[in-house]
């Protein structure tokens, strides 16, 4: 798509050496702030964080095992909405494993943060805001919803919301894939952001 400049809402981007993320928000202070007053004005925020479920990694504190989806070779997230393992390539669920497969041992840990894991601890932050999380299973957003948590999936219907502030988390992630096009995905996704945001977009990196 070729986008217009004046059609382009304002980037601006946020040294994360300057402003470290609490660690329960995952917002730096600038970020955090303009939220705030944003719902306090009765706007839409949207935050884009590219890792579904709620936690990223399940892995095995005893031997080490990482726990891993058997067509793609890729570890599991944990799905807490659907208390099952899904893997983030292919999309397959598998019902949460209670022992290590690879020792047998009981000393699973779960590791990282998804979307849903951002939303539980944005709630504490901002009481005054009607949450949701938006992935590539999600059929639809509450129209009630002004403080959305999403993957790059909402892409597909950013067109159809109103947006008036948005907030990508942890781009530099998205720049270290083991994807020669991942410099391309990630350009394409901030144009598309700042084509349907209204206001401003932030960028923490």
């Amino acid at each position: 798509a070729v986008f217009a400049k004046d059609q382009l809402a304002q980037a601006q981007l946020i040294d994360l050496t300057n402003y470290k993320p609490a660690r329960e928000s995952f917002l730096s202070f600038p970020l955090a702030d303009t939220v705030g007053k944003a719902l306090d004005n009765g706007e839409r925020v949207l935050i884009i964080y590219n890792r579904r479920g709620f936690n990223t990694l399940i892995k095995c504190t005893d031997c080490g095992h990482v726990v891993v989806c058997g067509r793609c070779n890729v570890p599991y997230a944990y799905i807490d909405e659907d208390k099952k393992m899904s893997c983030p390539s292919c999309g397959v669920k598998a019902e949460t494993v209670k022992q290590c497969p690879s020792c047998g041992a009981g000393m699973l840990h779960f590791y990282g943060e998804g979307i849903e894991r951002i939303e539980r601890n944005l709630a504490k932050f901002f009481p005054q805001a009607y949450l949701a999380t938006f992935d590539r299973d999600t059929k639809k957003i509450s129209k009630r919803a002004n403080l959305i948590i999403a993957t790059q999936a909402v892409l597909k219907v950013l067109d159809d919301l109103r947006v008036d502030l948005a907030g990508v988390l942890d781009i530099d992630a998205a720049l270290s894939h083991f994807d020669f096009r991942c410099q391309q995905k990630v350009f394409s996704l901030l144009m598309e952001v700042r084509a349907a945001v209204r206001g401003k977009v932030f960028i923490q990196t």
